[in-house]
């Protein structure tokens, strides 16, 4: 089998194709067997080396791919390595310990002796090494794993399937340097060490947002009682708890008692006259009548029609006060940013801002 590759061997030196003479005149060897090499750079064909004679070399692009990538890491002293992920199982997603990145060796050395293993590539920074492993056909197993773990140095795989067919200068480049998508860790000494650390800051975050959460639920409590507290000194003193309608609105109680001045005195204007509490709110519908509440209590503006049968004249009146009361609400619905500038106008008695004392009295209360 006569493979085309991309390096041979010179002087006991990897050389690329584009670096040598054409022909035997190139004097480079097989990295894998040892025969002599033919440098084929025609106009038509990609550059590559040949078997200058037919021979059975299974593993020539393998040996020479492997010695390139060894080579080239040796020769750049960079390399691109994958993030470190671990699967946090409490919240059921995946964890970055941390991301990917480039490391710059200060030294390279290549098939390493190291007790029970031979490591491919043992790459320096300061005191730190990394174990880069290149794997084409045979790849690390759970033996050399427990091995790797007992050296507690930390290591990485590189797969280099993909230019097992052949390869060039640039796309070896990008394969053994550059892409993370083909590497993994094998071990990480300090995976451990992340875990527990990241595991130590969920729990401390986790329990700063009980804390927080306890505090927040305290502070609700002790506004609520609160609110509880000056709602009752409101009632207390005759004050209003007025409430901002969905809308937007809000009943004013000077102008509701200032505007019923202004209708024929009936039971329902006799009693705004006088100063009764009224949201401006309209309550049923239809037949089943129509009522408002005055002072908390409950008043029939227009009853069932199952319950009474109205006469003309009651009909009318009925129909008069409801006039009556719209023209009123229309006059007394104001915007909340004008209550917040009345004299009258205390604070508010709730979270949402929607409930306010206001502390305008009549001066006639004795329908409060």
């Amino acid at each position: 089998m006569n493979h085309q590759l991309p390096y041979g061997l010179k002087n006991n030196q990897l050389v690329s194709i584009e670096d040598v003479e054409q022909g035997v005149a190139c004097g480079c060897v097989c990295p894998s067997c040892g025969g002599q090499l033919i440098a084929r750079k025609g106009a038509i064909r990609v550059h590559h080396f040949a078997h200058y004679q037919e021979v059975s070399c299974q593993h020539a692009l393998e040996t020479t791919l492997h010695l390139a990538a060894k080579a080239i890491i040796k020769e750049q002293k960079e390399f691109y390595i994958p993030s470190l992920e671990f699967w946090d199982v409490a919240n059921g997603s995946t964890v970055q310990l941390f991301s990917e990145r480039k490391l710059n060796f200060e030294k390279v050395e290549l098939e390493v002796k190291m007790k029970a293993i031979q490591a491919d590539i043992v790459a320096h920074i300061g005191k730190k090494q990394l174990i880069i492993e290149l794997a084409v056909t045979h790849f690390i197993d759970k033996k050399k794993y427990q091995k790797i773990k007992a050296l507690d140095i930390s290591a990485i795989e590189v797969d280099l399937r993909a230019l097992r067919k052949g390869f060039t200068k640039a796309e070896l480049y990008e394969a053994v340097i550059k892409s993370i998508d083909n590497k993994k860790w094998i071990y990480n000494r300090q995976e451990d060490q992340l875990i527990h650390s990241y595991l130590q800051k969920k729990a401390k975050q986790k329990l700063q947002q009980q804390q927080e959460q306890e505090r927040r639920i305290q502070r609700q409590q002790e506004r609520a009682l609160h609110y509880k507290r000056q709602k009752r000194i409101a009632i207390n003193n005759g004050w209003n708890i007025l409430q901002l309608h969905e809308y937007g609105g809000v009943c004013c109680p000077k102008i509701v008692r200032e505007k019923a001045t202004y209708f024929n005195n009936n039971s329902v204007i006799s009693v705004l006259r006088k100063g009764a509490r009224w949201n401006g709110m309209f309550y049923g519908q239809g037949a089943n009548g129509k009522y408002v509440f005055l002072n908390g209590e409950k008043t029939i503006i227009f009853p069932k029609d199952s319950n009474l049968e109205r006469s003309e004249l009651e009909h009318e009146n009925q129909k008069r006060i409801y006039g009556q009361l719209h023209a009123i609400r229309r006059a007394a619905m104001v915007d909340l940013d004008k209550c917040e500038s009345c004299p009258y106008f205390d604070q508010y008695v709730n979270d949402s801002y929607s409930k306010f004392i206001c502390k305008y009295q009549p001066l006639n209360t004795s329908h409060r």
